[in-house]
């Protein structure tokens, strides 16, 4: 931050933000009678980290500056960090609000505060290539010539490797492709990083766009927006691209170009870097590196505004963060979480709690079997607990049985074979067996029954209470014996 008089002399210099480097750099000038306000932060934010805004009020009057007020309007897509102002501050909804007091002339004041980004939404990217992974995406050819485009680590932006076309002493038209990339929105922008040295207003290299499979080719130029073409190539009939703007001479090392795509919102492009030279004096060549497309941007902005008593409209710096995606492992970091992630190192909010049936991050409430033709189906619960069942051969919701029958041995009707019990036990027939009725009385009734059976000879024959088979003579004899007993 420096202060400068109407005259351009140096007041004083109190050095860039220590969190920012040179990207926050500002000055004010002292002719202008008036309280200044600027605001920096990150031109670029990962998403799920805390960011923090740099905001410098100067009073750059020649008198005090009473009830100086600063309000700041927190964007509605990141979060105020609670207690994280330098300067005494308050929140009221969206609005921070920080009074300054009284500032003497020349005075600067340096307030610092910190927002949480959320882990999403971010910037998505169609095609981002550092060029450390082999080909990628990327085609080459010639149109001219045998030299080509080929990945060489001898010179990159980062880390260690990047295209590289060279600017021989012969003609040349050498092509990069990036194929397949979209499809293209509103938003969409293509970046690069490049270095080139060429043979000055005769050599150089152009980008071009395709939309249609690579029948046909569009120079970009008109829409690049940063770090553009050098000049003309010289007309000559021995250039790819005679008398074209192109990217010549010498770049200084490194640039950033960016080019706006937003006009090509919803086609799948193919876009090309194209190094092209004539059959004289040459150069080093050309060297691209990581190249990104975006998708949809997610960005936010704010505002900063100032107010005195001496100068009550309002001064007021805005700045603009794109939020990009994190540079780590996202997931659930909560170790209580049901899907607690061991390899997360940045938190993603995807945190969840086990639902009333025990599913991760489910909705229900209420726990029970919902299949309605389940003989425990439970009418109220929102969630399948797993816990629905069916009818036994014996009628137990839930049971095992398979064969139905009495399985108490001391029963005079008992079946070895049964495997679950259908109360059909009996004890009376084997130890009264002149009740044939079962009415626990051995009386007129059952002696009707016998003498209905009279003379029946077959096996089980009701009557027979000899077990001979036949119901005859014996059997009224035995029954006699036992008229008018109560059976136990």
């Amino acid at each position: 931050y420096a202060m400068y008089d109407e005259f351009g002399t140096l007041l004083f210099d109190i050095g860039p933000d220590p969190n920012y480097g040179s990207q926050a750099t500002h000055s004010f000038c002292v002719g202008q009678e008036q309280v200044n306000i600027s605001k920096v932060a990150l031109s670029e934010a990962e998403a799920g980290t805390t960011m923090t805004y740099t905001l410098t009020v100067v009073n750059n009057s020649s008198a005090d500056a009473t009830n100086v007020v600063v309000t700041d309007e927190i964007p509605p897509e990141v979060t105020y960090t609670t207690g994280s102002s330098t300067c005494a501050a308050t929140l009221a909804g969206s609005t921070l609000t920080i009074n300054l007091g009284t500032m003497t002339p020349g005075q600067v004041i340096q307030c610092m505060y910190d927002v949480d980004i959320p882990a999403t939404p971010f910037t998505t990217n169609l095609l981002c290539d550092d060029m450390e992974s082999g080909a990628g995406t990327f085609v080459t050819s010639n149109g001219i010539g045998v030299d080509n485009w080929a990945q060489v680590t001898m010179n990159s932006n980062s880390p260690a490797t990047s295209w590289y076309a060279i600017d021989p002493f012969v003609q040349s038209d050498q092509y990069l492709d990036a194929v397949g990339v979209g499809p293209l929105t509103a938003q969409s922008k293509l970046t690069f990083w490049h270095q080139y040295m060429t043979e000055a207003d005769w050599d150089g290299g152009v980008i071009e766009i395709s939309i249609d499979g690579g029948v046909n080719w569009s120079d970009l130029e008109a829409s690049i927006t940063q770090n553009g073409y050098d000049g003309p190539i010289t007309v000559n009939p021995d250039s790819p691209i005679s008398g074209q703007n192109a990217f010549n001479g010498d770049s200084g090392g490194w640039i950033q170009t960016t080019v706006n795509l937003g006009s090509y919102a919803g086609s799948t492009a193919s876009i090309r870097w194209r190094m092209a030279s004539d059959a004289f004096v040459g150069d080093l060549g050309w060297w691209v590196d990581d190249v990104c497309v975006s998708g949809d941007v997610v960005s936010f902005t704010n505002q900063a505004c100032v107010t005195c008593t001496e100068f009550p409209t309002q001064l007021c710096d805005t700045f603009t963060t794109n939020v990009v995606a994190p540079q780590c492992t996202p997931g659930c970091m909560d170790t209580t979480a049901c899907n607690y992630d061991s390899t997360a190192d940045c938190d993603d909010g995807s945190c969840a709690v086990d639902d009333a049936c025990g599913v991760c991050g489910g909705a229900g409430t209420v726990a029970g079997c919902t299949d309605s033709s389940a003989c425990n189906y439970d009418s109220t619960a929102d969630c399948d607990d797993g816990s629905c069942q069916s009818l036994d051969a014996c009628g137990v919701c839930g049971g095992a049985g398979t064969i139905a029958g009495c399985t108490d041995s001391t029963a005079c009707n008992y079946d070895s074979t049964a495997d679950c019990d259908n109360s059909s036990c009996e004890y009376l027939s084997c130890s009264c067996p002149a009740d044939f009725n079962g009415d626990g009385f051995i009386d007129v009734i059952d002696l009707l029954i016998l003498l209905a059976n009279y003379g029946c000879n077959a096996p089980n024959c009701t009557g027979d209470l000899t077990g001979d088979g036949q119901v005859n003579t014996s059997d009224i004899l035995e029954f006699l014996v036992a008229f008018g007993s109560i059976c136990p």
